[in-house]
């Protein structure tokens, strides 16, 4: 029996990789779906929802290749970049340098900084509220 680790990194790999190894599913108990379809519809589901993910923080990035190629892209993301967080708006942090190496959008050398602005606003959008300069403060900036 492997230890939890070893099971654990099993299963990402069964996620992420093109080629998982074959003997995870011996490991995972059927209940009524054979372990094999199990795995596929978890792999699936997290392929769909961090590509959601990604296409809810980089919408300009998707009008401008297209929803079929952005799709590509975020699997291709998501095999390289897996999700370290919980929460799924810190996902995609990296996705601009993604982008800066991501050998079909070479030609497109405009596409990393348009990630970037994306990136930017996602953080001013989701940054905690601050209260408003007062008139008075706001005279006293430089201009």
């Amino acid at each position: 029996m492997p230890s939890l680790r070893e099971l654990q990194l099993h299963f990402a790999s069964h996620i992420y990789d093109r080629n998982p190894p074959d003997d995870l599913p011996a490991l995972i108990l059927s209940k009524g779906i054979a372990a094999g379809n199990r795995l596929g519809i978890y792999r699936n589901n997290t392929l769909t929802g961090l590509s959601k993910a990604l296409a809810a923080a980089y919408p300009v990035i998707e009008r401008l290749v297209g929803t079929d190629f952005f799709r590509h892209m975020a699997h291709e993301y998501i095999r390289r970049h897996p999700s370290r967080s919980g929460d799924l708006a810190d996902y995609g942090m990296i996705f601009p340098e993604f982008l800066a190496d991501f050998e079909p959008c070479r030609k497109l050398v405009y596409l990393p900084d348009v990630a970037r602005l994306e990136q930017a606003f996602n953080h001013a959008y989701r940054a905690a509220g601050h209260p408003p300069l007062a008139t008075g403060e706001l005279a006293q900036v430089a201009p």
